[in-house]
């Protein structure tokens, strides 16, 4: 299943920046393929697993293929709901029936990043608000005060697998690192949680493996089943296992913290410059761990310094269909989207013209038919937009009525929403 998970990634990526239909072809066809005859992740307590990976790349992969023809989206989202959250919510509430802190933290992450990944997919607000609640407080390892336990000096911070080895510590940076770059984009501010807790993490992480030394308190790791079995491993010293693999992790991590914030990680930044630019699944290895991450972080995260104090607000607009519209909104260079929402019909607008250097794009009077929904007779309405290249869905405010150059008009049902 990684492998065709991952080619449908790469295909979708493809096609996004090319434009070549054979790969948005295929990408549609591999969805469509698995949304059609999956029911079902079994096995031992590894499916636990499979499920949390192959869910949250799953749904980037079908994010970009929204509004594609042909790709059948409803079942799609029927398929997630159905096969992978229960088993990645199943996870983070009984951890296969073993004590709480039977399984590390990478375990957790991978249901926490299926969890939230589902909730976007589906606009289901309950499921990204457990993913994060879950992020702040939950009781397994995958919670960030027990992801990254010990704060060291120097803006450091211990992840809790570092006396495991490092392969799985990195595989928990990488998965951190998704979470919140997923919540990021929906205006939710996990990077910076307690005092930037996330990037002393990762920066530890990046500095034992560029080869250089880090502190380490004692840990002491408790697992079993309650009532079944126990035990306990004290843990003394970082683990050298696996030091100095490599994983396409870290320009995902640098973009944020030194290009959006501004902040210093000499590390990350170090680790992102060694592996630059960044292989995808297929170049880490034959084997499932080598497509544990999506991959493709120098391409698809790197941008220009900025500073950016606060996540992208995601104000989804809510108003009279007769009231006209400015939505500010960031995207990369091509198609511009926007999501509407008019009483409680939901709308995908995409714009294919853009003007004055892809820096602003108007549209005005843009219809939004009501066939999906009949019963609100407010898509019937015509209303005007202006979207300008700003970071995403900053501000949905009304604007007066005016003239303004018209681009060509596409209305699909479910075009794209903002990248995760």
């Amino acid at each position: 299943m990684y492998n065709d998970i991952h080619a449908a990634y790469q295909n979708a990526l493809r096609w996004r920046i090319s434009g070549q239909k054979a790969h948005g072809d295929a990408a549609r066809d591999i969805l469509n393929a698995w949304s059609a005859t999956l029911t079902k992740v079994d096995g031992n307590a590894d499916r636990f697993i499979a499920a949390g990976v192959y869910c949250y790349q799953f749904a980037n992969a079908a994010e970009l293929m929204r509004g594609y023809p042909g790709f059948g989206l409803e079942r799609f989202k029927t398929m997630m709901l159905r096969v992978f959250y229960p088993m990645c919510d199943g996870f983070l509430r009984k951890h296969n029936d073993a004590l709480v802190t039977n399984y590390w933290a990478s375990w957790d992450l991978l249901s926490m990043c299926g969890v939230l990944a589902i909730g976007i997919l589906c606009d289901d607000r309950a499921k990204v608000e457990q993913a994060v609640e879950y992020f702040k407080h939950g009781a397994g390892n995958g919670s960030i005060e027990q992801a990254i336990p010990y704060v060291q000096p120097g803006g450091l911070a211990q992840f809790q697998e570092s006396g495991r080895d490092q392969g799985h510590t990195t595989l928990s940076v990488g998965l951190m690192g998704a979470l919140c770059e997923m919540a990021w984009n929906q205006g939710i501010d996990l990077y910076g949680y307690d005092d930037h807790r996330f990037l002393k993490g990762a920066e530890y992480v990046a500095k034992y493996n560029l080869g250089k030394n880090v502190p380490f308190t004692r840990f002491t790791w408790n697992y079993g089943q309650p009532g079944v079995w126990s035990g306990s491993k004290t843990f003394t010293t970082v683990s050298a296992g696996s030091r100095g693999v490599e994983r396409p992790v870290w320009a995902m991590i640098v973009n944020h913290y030194v290009n959006r914030r501004r902040l210093p990680a000499p590390y990350c930044t170090a680790m992102a410059e060694r592996l630059a630019p960044e292989g995808g699944g297929g170049d880490y290895g034959p084997d499932s761990g080598g497509f544990d991450q999506l991959g493709f972080g120098t391409l698809t995260f790197t941008r220009c310094p900025r500073s950016t104090t606060s996540p992208p607000r995601k104000a989804w607009p809510e108003h009279d269909a007769r009231t006209p519209w400015q939505v500010t909104i960031r995207q990369p260079t091509g198609p511009v989207r926007a999501r509407v929402q008019i009483g409680n019909v939901v709308r995908r607008l995409a714009f294919r013209r853009t003007l004055h250097d892809l820096t602003v794009l108007r549209h005005v009077r843009a219809s939004v038919p009501a066939a999906d929904d009949p019963r609100d007779a407010q898509f019937s309405v015509k209303a005007g937009f202006l979207l300008e290249r700003t970071p995403h869905f900053v501000r949905a405010v009304p604007r007066r009525r005016g003239k303004g150059p018209s681009s060509r008009r596409n209305n699909f049902p479910d075009a794209p929403s903002p990248r995760r």
